[in-house]
């Protein structure tokens, strides 16, 4: 839901609640090792989602989409180069499929919710503001 907080909130409320919130969630679920890789790699893909969309590419009807893309693929890397060391090479390289699903699922979901969400006056009036 990093895309969805990013296109709601804009980038450094994307990149906050983003961060925040994957790092709460790896902590609370038991994975206390991944919460300080999680809020630099969740805040790092919000930040160039938001920076694509809202500075690079104002203008252009899908830049939230280019910058989820992009920022997709540095958190991929991301998650990759931290599990080196953790887990191995061959494991590393071995679940960035699984990862690599993971991250197109984030995007496409968090874009349908945000493209349905916006439908809504009230969803404008709080982009407007946040955004």
């Amino acid at each position: 839901m990093i895309i969805l907080t990013v296109c709601l909130f804009g980038t450094r409320r994307g990149v906050l609640a983003g961060a925040i919130g994957a790092g709460l969630s790896d902590f609370l679920g038991g994975y206390a090792v991944w919460v300080l890789p999680t809020m630099l790699l969740k805040g790092l893909w919000a930040f160039i989602a938001g920076t694509i969309a809202y500075k690079l590419l104002p203008n252009f009807k899908y830049s939230w989409l280019v910058g989820a893309i992009v920022g997709g693929i540095a958190h991929i890397i991301g998650y990759t180069l931290v599990k080196i060391p953790l887990y191995g090479t061959v494991v590393a390289f071995g679940e960035m499929f699984t990862l690599s699903m993971q991250t197109i699922a984030g995007i496409v979901l968090g874009g349908v919710v945000y493209t349905i969400l916006v439908q809504s006056p009230a969803i404008r009036t709080l982009k407007a503001k946040f955004a």
